[in-house]
């Protein structure tokens, strides 16, 4: 499931646009997180290295959807890639013993206790990751799963072209 970079800006609030991420930064990023990212998030990172998500500031919209649950980890945004590191380091995972391999999450973004990781667990360092939403606070935490970065940023996308702007 490839994407093409025009439709990759696609996922962004346009108003809320950041520096892209150099081929050196995101390598830098792989090598620290011990990871590799699949070349579409590669892809989306040269375009736009963190920032908000559409679907946070058209949320109403975005009720009932299969990727609503990401809204409230990304309220503030999806972190620069400089900035993400392996749950096994956040505070927000470090005393919560039920969540299993922190060292395969790595968190992207954070709500106070949302947080929002791309899953290496299932596919391993290598592997196309999914993307996990845990609500650190509740025992066990909630967790909801999507099963692929790159299939959400196709469902952000068809979402974005189906649906008008709030106004």
């Amino acid at each position: 499931m490839a994407l093409i970079s025009g439709e990759l800006k696609n996922i962004w609030e346009e108003a809320d646009y950041i520096n892209p991420a150099s081929e050196t930064e995101i390598s830098n990023a792989e090598a620290r997180l011990g990871v590799t990212f699949p070349s579409s998030l590669r892809k989306q990172l040269e375009i736009q290295n963190g920032g908000e998500l559409i679907f946070c500031c058209w949320c109403e919209q975005a009720e009932g959807l299969s990727f609503e649950f990401v809204a409230d980890s990304t309220v503030d945004g999806i972190l620069p890639v400089e900035d993400w590191e392996l749950a096994s380091q956040n505070d927000w995972f470090s005393n919560n013993e039920e969540i299993s391999n922190p060292e395969l999450l790595i968190s992207i973004a954070g709500h106070s206790e949302d947080q929002l990781c791309l899953d290496y667990r299932k596919n391993g360092p290598a592997g196309e990751p999914g993307i996990t939403a845990f609500f650190i606070t509740q025992s066990p935490p909630e967790i909801n799963s999507y099963e692929s970065i790159t299939r959400l940023m196709n469902d952000i996308i068809q979402f974005k072209e189906t649906h008008e702007p709030p106004e």
